[in-house]
């Protein structure tokens, strides 16, 4: 039965770091973790024996799960109970896609009609759909030998001075986003010279899949401002 809760505990705080609450998720880690798995078994054991022992471990996750839920309906309040969601009105658009030469250019020609959409220069709109389809021909390019499908996934964050896109792939480890990274082809010399003059920009480093991504000023010229995990 504690399985149950330990999972549901792993679930929220997962999700809580996946929406920038990382402070809150490891407090609500250690809590489990380092408070009461120790302490809930030596009560238990101390009063009922050996059952009270695996009482404590079946006790910890919920006690967690409950207190943790508490803290989140008293400090953010009904509204926003309890996925906190109440200050992100950034608009999402998600592309997706199997990757390949022509799907690279139909997400390319899909990101900039988006931009356009959202009254971004052409010359923005045009450069940033140039990005994606050289990203995605790259990718392939990287991943000629693999006998796997590529899954390619593109996600555009849009604020109210730009736009962050977030392109991920399930092929090589690799970051894109270094204009110093070995070229295979032509797209990786084209995607090399972009990427050095474009500023804003960051890979993440993930288990299983590339996360690279890249930020456009809404603004004829580039903003000034660093690329943080979100």
């Amino acid at each position: 039965l504690g399985f149950v809760f330990c999972s549901m505990v792993s679930l929220t705080t997962s999700y809580y770091m996946l929406i920038d609450r990382i402070g809150m998720a490891t407090c609500i880690a250690c809590f489990q973790n380092g408070l009461l798995y120790i302490l809930l078994p030596i009560l238990g054991s101390a009063v009922f024996g050996i059952n009270g022992l695996w009482a404590g471990f079946v006790a910890a996750p919920i006690l967690t799960l409950v207190c943790a839920m508490l803290f989140v309906y008293l400090r953010f309040g009904k509204n926003d109970f309890p996925f906190l969601l109440g200050d992100m009105d950034t608009e999402i658009v998600v592309l997706d896609d199997t990757l390949s030469p022509q799907s690279a250019t139909a997400l390319s020609v899909q990101v900039a009609d988006l931009l356009l959409s959202h009254q971004y220069p052409k010359e923005t709109a045009n450069r940033t759909g140039l990005f994606a389809e050289e990203i995605g021909l790259t990718v392939l390019d990287i991943n000629k030998r693999s006998k796997k499908p590529i899954l390619v996934e593109l996600s555009l964050f849009f604020e109210d001075d730009s736009v962050l896109i977030v392109e991920r792939d399930s092929g090589e480890l690799f970051d894109l986003t270094d204009p110093d990274a070995r070229i295979n082809g032509l797209s990786g010399f084209v995607l090399s010279g972009l990427m050095q003059a474009h500023k804003e920009k960051a890979y993440l480093v993930t288990t299983g899949y590339n996360r690279n991504m890249i930020r456009f000023a809404k603004s004829q010229g580039e903003k000034a401002a660093s690329v943080t995990d979100g």
